[in-house]
């Protein structure tokens, strides 16, 4: 934190986006700084921190789908996955870079090479997701009040989803 003193800290939630390990501990590692940074009143504090989110819904969606890619996944363990659409809290239109996004998603081996969790969704499933980018907007603890306002995209209300 002190190195590089955000102002926005963007991570992942704790479910990881769909319960990826590396994305799991990178929230982990996340909340440890913020805790550590809570404690310490010389550390660099962000005044702002969100959460990488997929809708809930998008999981169920491409579970439900005839050979689905998630159609082995237990339906319980979807559950665990994304982050309900209610609980969003930021979108940020993406659509100028999708070619760009795809382009860095497909060097993920991991995530969208063969037999990965990512690998064979419908292109136009994956369009609708990424052309927008979802956050959840998560309390500092050194926010006594409301969190600091996102100022990007744009706040969700009921009539953005």
């Amino acid at each position: 934190m002190n190195e590089f003193r955000p102002t926005i800290l963007i991570t992942f939630g704790p479910e990881g986006v769909y319960l990826h390990p590396d994305h799991v501990s990178v929230h982990h590692a996340s909340m440890a700084a913020i805790m550590q940074a809570s404690t310490d009143s010389a550390a660099h504090r962000p005044s702002c921190m969100v959460f990488v989110a997929v809708p809930r819904e998008f999981f169920l969606e491409v579970w439900r789908e005839p050979g689905g890619k998630f159609e082995d996944v237990p339906y319980e363990m979807l559950l665990q996955m994304g982050t309900p659409r209610d609980e969003i809290t930021h979108l940020v239109d993406a659509g100028d870079w999708l070619p760009q996004k795809r382009a860095a998603l497909a060097r993920h081996r991991s995530q969208f090479g063969d037999k990965a969790p990512l690998s064979d969704i419908d292109p136009e499933i994956a369009s609708r997701i990424l052309n927008t980018e979802h956050f959840k907007q998560h309390q500092l603890p050194w926010d006594e009040s409301e969190p600091v306002s996102f100022p990007l995209g744009q706040s969700v209300n009921d009539d953005s989803l």
